[in-house]
């Protein structure tokens, strides 16, 4: 368990940094309103952290492979965590002025980390053992 969730933590750095760079283009340097560029960067970091997420990170035999389901599923259940995510991003910037909005987008992705991992474990990349009852 603990190994998964060390490849969970490296795969949600990734996203993380993937998310960030897409958040300050739109936003920062091309003016996107927050909130979209937020959505936008969330799209794509999602999408990306799904395919690791599946192909290494909770896979336990080489088997495993892409399945839209699960992949509706990841997604569906990230956007709690997107939802975290924005609350707190609009919350940070309505009491104070950021140099770079990509600062408050950090801090709302960190504080929908946890939120994410939890659906994604428990929901998504279950795993059955022989009796066919759901591993946790």
């Amino acid at each position: 368990m603990r190994n998964i969730f060390v490849r969970y933590l490296i795969v949600g750095l990734l996203g993380t940094g993937l998310n960030l760079v897409v958040f300050y283009m739109l936003s920062d340097k091309l003016g996107v309103n927050h909130n979209v560029a937020s959505v936008a960067a969330f799209v794509i970091a999602v999408t990306q952290n799904y395919v690791i997420n599946e192909l290494w990170s909770f896979s336990r035999d080489t088997r495993r492979h892409l399945h839209w389901k699960r992949y509706t599923l990841y997604f569906s259940g990230n956007l709690l965590g997107l939802t975290v995510n924005i609350i707190i991003l609009n919350s940070l910037i309505a009491i104070s002025t950021w140099k770079l909005k990509t600062i408050p987008q950090a801090i709302g992705i960190a504080g929908a980390t946890l939120v994410n991992y939890i659906w994604a474990k428990k929901m998504v990349f279950q795993r059955q053992n022989n009796s066919n009852e759901i591993e946790y």
